[in-house]
């Protein structure tokens, strides 16, 4: 459930109240507020700080579970590709633009560590894999091979370990 709360006389609302269906939802809330204090930890002074939803209040108490967050000010991609296409490819250029910008200062800002792809398939893609090796179509299964032999010939060159940002449909830009 999404409740857009609005002040009064507003036409934007200020707040989103989150609150989940089921215990499967519940642990994405929750997670989505632990992902909002870590976001506010690594980008703590940053220059696009504001671009990050603001967290006003967490409830997991074990029948109760909502997560109260900010609004982003600003206007979603999905408007400029609802637009004719002469007068949105320039805006939608620019906007794209601009997104990949928020990505590459995004990625130097959390830069965390490096990892070698060795440690990296080891920790974490092969524990993956194996999680959900039913549900995988055999096309999947070939994608994964090759791709785990490329992987294997990089070895123990290293690679950055960043947060990441990762629904990036035209309704969450």
């Amino acid at each position: 459930l999404v409740l857009f709360l609005f002040s009064k006389g507003r036409k934007m609302p200020g707040l989103l109240l989150k609150s989940p269906r089921g215990e499967k939802d519940a642990k994405k809330i929750v997670q989505e507020a632990n992902n909002l204090k870590k976001l506010k930890e690594c980008l703590n002074g940053w220059e696009y700080e504001e671009t990050i939803p603001r967290l006003f209040d967490m409830t997991s108490d074990g029948k109760n579970t909502y997560l109260v967050m900010g609004v982003l000010k600003g206007i979603l991609m999905a408007h400029y590709l609802r637009c004719p296409v002469k007068k949105a490819f320039t805006r939608e250029n620019l906007l794209i633009q601009s997104v990949l910008n928020w990505l590459i200062q995004f990625h130097k800002k959390t830069w965390q560590t490096k990892v070698t792809v060795n440690r990296y398939i080891q920790d974490y893609l092969s524990p993956l894999i194996e999680k959900n090796i039913d549900r995988m179509t055999p096309h999947l299964e070939n994608v994964w091979e090759s791709a785990t032999e490329r992987l294997n010939k990089m070895g123990n060159e290293s690679i950055p370990i960043t947060l990441c940002h990762t629904d990036f449909n035209p309704y969450n830009i």
